[in-house]
């Protein structure tokens, strides 16, 4: 089972498992807190106990390019995700997240826009963390992209007891 999260390679008969591999920078200044993270790292987007919606803890580690900021009650990310190719497609899934937490209520709302193509690499303008996809999709009606829109309600009335809702919809078109 940890073979398929991690994506184990046989050498000389010898097997290997490439589960987490990173370069993480942390960086505070006053309230604001910023991760920057080169590598292969579980992500998790979503609440639940056992799973998450969008980004599970059961999913395996992505290779991935991730900044994650905090200030105050406010927080969220802006990354891209290498996932496995499928014949000569490239894939790669880019989200942003952003959220509020206060008195133990958490709201969250995300966006990931699953995009391919042959012989494609990474866009670097869906690293843009105050770039809003969907438009951008609109307007430009050659790409080819599969948008995903994420929202989340979490209250924890103790470390016991917590109550929340998700919503997730896919292949979101205006």
């Amino acid at each position: 089972l940890e073979a398929l999260k991690g994506g184990a390679r046989s050498v000389a008969g010898i097997y290997g498992y490439t589960q987490q591999a990173y370069i993480e920078a942390d960086y505070k200044r006053g309230k604001l807190e910023n991760k920057f993270l080169y590598g292969r790292e579980y992500l998790v987007v979503g609440n639940g106990m056992l799973d998450q919606l969008l980004i599970g803890k059961t999913s395996r580690p992505f290779d991935q390019i991730l900044w994650e900021y905090k200030y105050r009650s406010v927080f969220g990310s802006s990354g891209i995700i290498k996932l496995n190719n499928i014949g000569f497609e490239k894939r790669y899934l880019s989200l942003h997240t952003f959220g509020f937490n206060k008195n133990n209520f958490t709201l969250s709302i995300a966006e990931a826009v699953l995009f391919t193509g042959e012989n494609n690499s990474i866009d670097l303008r869906y690293l843009n963390p105050v770039l809003i996809w969907i438009p951008e999709m609109v307007n430009n009606p050659a790409e080819q992209g599969n948008a995903f829109i994420y929202a989340g309600i979490k209250y924890d009335r103790s470390k016991s007891f917590s109550l929340w809702t998700d919503i997730l919809v896919d292949d979101f078109q205006l």
